[in-house]
Order: structure tokens, then C-alpha cells, then sequence
């Protein structure tokens, strides 16, 4: 089974190309900077020939301009790559699973269903949620799935929310954790192995929300890392989060269950 990446040098990238691997599919990777294939998500006409090119018979979009700021900055560029791009992918395929986020949601309803109505905040939140709509419309076989905050060690181990407490230990630096921005936080080993069993499994559709097995804040899931892994050179600040970009409770209920209990995915992190 021969999969089209795009996204594959990003932090969940990496895990989803050893999750396809250990599958047995193939994956061609795409992306601006390096993979088998260069493709700009920015440029329409590029993003339909990777299709053709990669003679994928499925694809997987982890790609986005994912930071927060850099979308209220950019808001036309992460329109294209977040909006438009993933509704290219679904009419140039047969079959695309697109991943998307909790910050589609406005933080006030939660915990939030797969049927929840999004209300994002944020230019991110609602390019994404744009992303989404178009790879619905473009045909009943495509999927959408929804992930929450992930943790997990990064390849350059400066990505992910356990892997910045690991480096403010190495730096002597003090990190600020919110109490009251709540999510169901996730092992990005445990989300890429669920995105590639419901990319390989053609009755799963629509809209499908992974989570953790726990709601949480994260100064609260910042304590029980550094408590689990004895960093006690750790300097935590707790704080209230002033962002109105930010919901404050993006809990998903997950239509996936968690595999792994949460200190076990934290012990793994």
C-alpha cells in the first residue's frame, strides 16, 4: 500500500512514517524542504501533481503551518496550506485522512464530541476548520481526524509539551505552565498509530476525535512528567493564560480509546 505523507518532517510526521513503516505500507513523503517529493501546500497547482506524481493509493496530511502566531501573521498563507490544500488532496484521491486539532473549538462547551460545533478563535483554528469542510465535501470516502495536545520525544527534542520541560532542565530555564488551558493530552507514538489504522481501515469516515484518557491542565500534566522522570531541576511557573486566541477547555471525547493508561504514555515520553 503505497501512502502519500505530507508532513513528514514534523514532530507527529515522524512518528506517523514509523507507524506506516511497521504497517507495512509504503510511504511517499512530500514537503517544501526535503522527502521524496517538493511540494509548496501554498501552491495549488503543485499540490494536485504530488498527487498524480506519488501514484499513492492513499494519503495522509499532517502538514500545516501549525503555530499560532505565525497564522495571525500570516493568515492568507495559512488559509492555503491549512484551508485549501487539504481539498485538493481529497479530489486528487481516492482516499485522505486529514489530520486536524481541539483548537477548532472555542473552549466553552466542552468536552467536545465528534458532532460538536467548532467555533474556533484563532486564524489557526479556523483554517483548519476550513481544511476540514473541504475534505468533506470532496467525497464520502475521506476522514477527518481530530487530535489533541501531544507529547512525546521530538527528533531535535524541542517539540511537544514533554520534551520543552526536558530542555528548560538543560538550559536551567523556567517554563510556564497554565492552570486553567485544559486538553486531553495524547502520546504522539500512540496518536500515529491510531491515524494509520483508521487511514487503512476504508469504513471509518467523517469526523473521528482522538484523545487521552485524561483531562488535565497543563501545569497539571507538566507536574506528573517531572514528578514521573524525577527532573527536579525543573523550575515551574503556574500561570493564568491571558491568550484569547486559546480556549480554555479543548477536552475531546475520543472515539478512538487510548491504549495506555496517561502515566504509562508519560513514562514512554
Amino acid at each position: 500500500m503505497r501512502v502519500l505523507l505530507l508532513g513528514s518532517t514534523g514532530y507527529l510526521g515522524a512518528w506517523l512514517l514509523a507507524a506506516l513503516r511497521a504497517r507495512g505500507c509504503t510511504p511517499v513523503c512530500a514537503g517544501r524542504g526535503a522527502g521524496d517529493l517538493h511540494v509548496d501546500l501554498a501552491d495549488p497547482a503543485a499540490v494536485a501533481a504530488a498527487v498524480r506524481e506519488a501514484r499513492a493509493d492513499l494519503v495522509l496530511n499532517a502538514a500545516a503551518v501549525a503555530l499560532v502566531g505565525e497564522c495571525e501573521r500570516e493568515p492568507e498563507r495559512a488559509m492555503a496550506v491549512n484551508g485549501v490544500a487539504p481539498g485538493i488532496l481529497a479530489r486528487a484521491a481516492p482516499r485522505v485522512l486529514q489530520v486536524s486539532t481541539d483548537l477548532v473549538f472555542d473552549g466553552v462547551g466542552a468536552p467536545y464530541g465528534a458532532a460538536a460545533e467548532p467555533r474556533p478563535l484563532s486564524a489557526y483554528g479556523r483554517s483548519k476548520r476550513a481544511g476540514e469542510l473541504a475534505v468533506l465535501a470532496a467525497g464520502p470516502a475521506h476522514l477527518v481526524a481530530r487530535v489533541p495536545l501531544l507529547f512525546g520525544r521530538s527528533r531535535d527534542g524541542r517539540r511537544g509539551a514533554t520534551d520543552m520541560l526536558r530542555a528548560a532542565e538543560a538550559a536551567g530555564a523556567e517554563v510556564v505552565l497554565f492552570a486553567d488551558e485544559y486538553r486531553t493530552p495524547l502520546h504522539a507514538g500512540d496518536a500515529a498509530e491510531a491515524l494509520v489504522a483508521l487511514l487503512l481501515a476504508p469504513g471509518r469516515r467523517g469526523i473521528v476525535h482522538l484523545a487521552g484518557p485524561e483531562r488535565l491542565s497543563r501545569a497539571e500534566l507538566g507536574r506528573r512528567f517531572v514528578a514521573l522522570h524525577g527532573l527536579g531541576a525543573v523550575r515551574i511557573r503556574v500561570a493564568t493564560s491571558q491568550d484569547p486566541l486559546r480556549p480554555r477547555d479543548a477536552s475531546l471525547i475520543a472515539d478512538v480509546p487510548a491504549r495506555r493508561s496517561l502515566d504509562e504514555m508519560l513514562r514512554d515520553a
